[in-house]
Order: structure tokens, then sequence, then C-alpha cells
């Protein structure tokens, strides 16, 4: 069955819905546009009807007679907005509500093929109705467990794996177990600014590597540590362009570069505090750094850097500085933004961990 429909028809059966209420004229004038422009697609997709009461609440004083009133009318609609649908996967999809009948000869009489379910149950056979239900299986379920588990990982969340079937606007409901696992491991990299105004800091950073390394291990036996730094793009106007100083951009200070992985993680962690020590500091012109491009290629270089795919990752960022922003590097002639992918074969300007940049050749 298909009914014609337009937004005069629609304006007129609110109307007529409305004068047989308490409303009065002066009031339908002024709420019955907002309801048309509102109610009228309900006759081909159903609006919840609360969203529109809640809307209509937050209008003009309203009293419990409208409210009454305006579910009536949306519940009318949505029995015609059931009765209007001709497949049963648009009637399954409609309401959690709504059944399909699939028996022979059943809209002779224009009975609709969709209806509730409870009126089906009274009206067709019940082989011939269509109403799904979701359903949940687990398919993995092992108990929480820390280090010493069989298979030697933790397992910090129950279920690990499950299937679910859902029909639509229905709810499933699943309960999760989670516990934090003893003795995790914990793989720490830290990534700092090696500029020179940095240089004080780095000193420090190197003192402080065996009490850091030593802390950790309080927390877990099997922990990693990495080092890495990074000072700017090493094209102008981020750096002096000169040969001499693209050598030597400060007294006693390395060439400028991007990133640099100057210690893989490792459970070593004695010789980070001599990686940091013996790291040079470099120079760049502008005041924000490079921070984002390193933090980039830490993050993807997966294999560069050493990650482990069963540990808790922490990366820490030490800079004095702000950092450029995404876009700052069409100022340097590098048009086309990171592609966020590990190495590829194109060129690479000092960056040890490659990442594809577009840089310029030289003319």
């Amino acid at each position: 069955m298909v009914l014609k429909y337009n937004n005069g028809a629609v304006c007129a059966f609110i109307s007529t819905v409305l004068q047989n209420s308490s409303w009065h004229s002066g009031e339908i004038e002024d709420e019955v546009p907002v309801l048309v422009t509102r109610l009228t697609p309900l006759f081909a997709v159903l609006l919840p009807y609360h969203k529109v009461i809640t809307d209509l609440k937050a209008r003009e004083k309203m009293n419990k007679h409208k409210i009454s009133s305006l579910r009536n009318i949306i519940w009318i609609l949505f029995i015609i907005n059931t009765i209007l649908e001709e497949t049963c996967g648009q009637c399954i999809a409609e309401s959690a509500l709504c059944a399909w009948c699939t028996q022979e000869n059943f809209s002779v009489n224009g009975a609709p093929r969709c209806d509730f379910l409870s009126t089906l149950k009274e009206t067709c056979n019940a082989s011939d109705i269509v109403a799904p239900e979701g359903s949940l299986k687990l398919i993995k379920d092992m108990s929480l467990s820390d280090k010493g588990a069989k298979e030697g990982e933790a397992i910090q969340i129950k279920p690990q794996e499950i299937r679910i079937r859902l029909r639509p606007n229905t709810v499933q409901k699943l309960t999760v177990e989670f516990r934090q696992a003893v003795d995790y491991p914990i793989d720490l990299y830290y990534l700092m600014d090696l500029s020179n105004s940095m240089a004080d800091d780095k000193e420090k950073l190197a003192k402080l590597g065996n009490q850091l390394a030593e802390e950790m291990k309080t927390i877990t036996t099997n922990f990693k540590l990495g080092f890495g730094s990074f000072v700017d793009k090493t094209v102008s106007p981020y750096v002096n362009s000169h040969p001499d100083k693209l050598k030597e951009p400060c007294p006693k200070c390395a060439a400028p570069y991007g990133f640099r992985n100057n210690m893989r993680l490792s459970s070593r962690t004695r010789e980070f505090a001599s990686k940091v020590e013996n790291a040079p500091v470099s120079g760049n012109l502008d005041a924000p750094e490079g921070g984002f491009d390193a933090l980039m290629q830490v993050i993807v270089c997966k294999e560069d850097i050493g990650w482990r795919n069963k540990s808790r990752k922490l990366l820490v960022f030490s800079t004095d500085n702000a950092f450029h922003y995404a876009g700052d590097g069409k100022l340097g002639g590098i048009i086309v933004p990171n592609d966020e992918m590990p190495p590829g074969q194109e060129r690479i300007l000092h960056n040890e961990c490659r990442i594809r940049l577009s840089i310029p050749e030289p003319n």
C-alpha cells in the first residue's frame, strides 16, 4: 500500500488533531509550521517522538494537554509509517517492536505485513513471522592473568573475542572485565630537543639516567629504555643554509638534523646516560622547533625504535620552546604534508628513521 502526501496534507492533518484538542486557534497558527517541518519526514522515516516533544518543550510554555496531543500525533504517524513498509528489511529496521509476516495471501484484505509483533501473533501463522533478535557469543574468554600465563603473555581484558548479531535500533549489553597486569612490560622512549638552548638540560638528564632506570625497575622487571633527539627541518628559513653554518651552526655544535634515534629501546639501561651525555647539541634560526616531525617518526617507525607489540608504551617529550604547526613547511618549499608512513624510497635529508618528506631538490 502506497500513500501519497505533501506538506499541505500533513498540515491539514495536524490542524485537525489540534483543533480537536484543548489548543486555541492562535496557538495552532504558531505551532503548525514547526510541526509540519518536523513531522513531514515521518511519513517516510520515523523520527523519535521523544526528541520532537523535548524540542517543543523548550519553546514557549506548553501544558500537559499539548504534550499529550503531540504524543498522539506522533504515535499515529508511527503506525502509518510502519504500515507503509513494503519489504521485510525495511520493516525489521524500522523498530524493535516491528515484525514481518511472510504468510501467503496474508495481505489480500489490506492487512499490513509489517506490524507489531503482538498483533501478528494473533493474525499470522507463528512459523511465518520474522522477528529476529540480537545475539552475543563469546569466542575467546580466557581468565585474567599476570606474567606466568600459559601462552607467555598477560591477559588484561576479558573476554578477548566476541561475535555479536545486532538488529537495527536494538541494544546488546556486554560485560567486560579489566585488570592491570602485574609486572607488565614497559617501553619508555625519551625524545629530547637538542638545540643549543637545551645544553644544560641535556647534562641534567645524563646525570638522572641511572636513577630513571632504577625507578622504572620498581614498577616492572621487564623494562626497556630508549633515547632520541631532534632540532628542526634542515632547510631555510629554519636553519642557516650557508654551507659553513650547515656544518657548524654555532660554536662546538653539530650539524642540524630533523630527528636522530640515538638509542634504540634496550634493556641495557646503563647505556642511556652515556648516550645522552655524548649526544651533541645543534642550532637553528627560528624559535619553534621541529619536535612534532620527530614525534611522528618515533611513533610510526616501529622497527627502528624497537617498540614491542605486548608492552605499555611511554613517550617523554622534552623541549624548551614551541613547535611548528602543520603548514609551516611551506615557508621552506615543503608543500606535500607528511604521509604518516614508515620508510619509502624517496630522498631523505638528515633523518635517520626515514619518513617520506617532500623536500625540493637543489637547482
